[in-house]
């Protein structure tokens, strides 16, 4: 968490994920490694003791060695990465072990890090869905063969295309946290900003929101420990090839792409994104230039009157 000290961090850490015993077997290795691998702040450490934790129970799982020496070389994080953690996305994985490398290189003597790690697969920007591919996607929500899948997706689609809202925003968000601003128009009061939800994909949340307890996260009744359960829970969805890669980030890129090609304002376009900057802007511009026809911006009178 924001303003944790990197001591409260470590020592109140406690993963969801496994269960106590298991935990007990490895929690004091795994906090001694986070405190030797010296996070400069409380975030890093989190972030660290997770893939930490993760690291430590497959091995102990597989009976593998832990100790730091042995666990921490680039083959046996390379193998990890490669089978210890299916359900993270392949750009997650990369994270993870450069995550890993970099306490390796920290709290290890005899390791080799001096060569760089084989390229793995990254996450690249996709085009923006056009407005009858999103119209086909909320069809598949509410064709999906079970409840939580349709659950999952319409949640995924509603906040993502309707209020552009990034994984870890939509992954904890509760109920009470869809608001109605007046009659008909509603919005999601995150904590640092209020984001208007697009009317066209208003119900998909507000109905679902109306039904659940006010602190039920609106992706699934138990909470969801950490961002990448997103991904775990979008795979069993049914989803067109002609619509793949399904992903949040590309559910947003389409909300950024169409506000953009509204008349809507920069900054408040911006505002609503939730940066400090237009940044986010560079990987559009293919899409946001293809769509502009030169006849039009001659014929616009606001260029001429500004």
């Amino acid at each position: 968490m924001r303003g944790t000290s990197v001591d409260t961090a470590i020592d109140l850490y406690v993963p969801t994920s496994i269960g106590a015993i298991e935990w007990g077997l490895i929690a004091d290795s795994a906090r001694r490694i986070t405190r030797s691998s010296a996070p400069a702040t409380g975030t890093s450490a989190s972030h660290r003791i997770l893939a930490i934790t993760q690291l430590l129970l497959w091995a102990h799982r597989l009976g593998l060695p832990t100790d730091v020496e042995e666990l921490f070389t680039p083959e046996v994080i390379e193998r990890y990465v490669a089978t210890g953690c299916p359900n993270l996305s392949p750009a997650s994985r990369g994270t993870r072990r450069s995550v890993l490398r970099t306490i390796g290189r920290r709290v290890t003597r005899r390791a080799r890090w001096d060569s760089a790690a084989p390229a793995y697969p990254t996450a690249r920007p996709y085009q923006p869905y056009t407005t009858r591919e999103c119209e086909w996607l909320v069809e598949c929500a509410h064709s999906q063969a079970t409840a939580g899948r349709q659950r999952v997706m319409t949640v995924l689609l509603g906040l993502g295309l309707g209020a552009g809202l990034a994984p870890d925003e939509i992954a904890h968000l509760t109920a009470r946290r869809i608001i109605t601003v007046t009659p008909g128009r509603h919005a999601v009061a995150l904590e640092q900003r209020i984001v208007p939800i697009r009317t066209a994909y208003a119900p998909l949340i507000v109905d679902l929101a109306a039904q659940l307890p006010a602190d039920t996260p609106l992706i699934r009744d138990k909470a969801v420990p950490r961002i990448e359960t997103l991904w775990s829970l979008l795979q069993p969805c049914e989803v067109p090839v002609p619509l793949q890669p399904l992903t949040v980030t590309r559910l947003r890129t389409t909300w950024a792409h169409d506000a953009l090609n509204s008349p809507i304002p920069l900054p408040h376009v911006v505002g609503a994104y939730g940066l400090r900057s237009a940044t986010f802007i560079e990987p559009l511009m293919p899409a946001l230039l293809a769509s502009i026809d030169p006849e039009t911006v001659v014929a616009n009178s606001a260029l001429y009157e500004f």
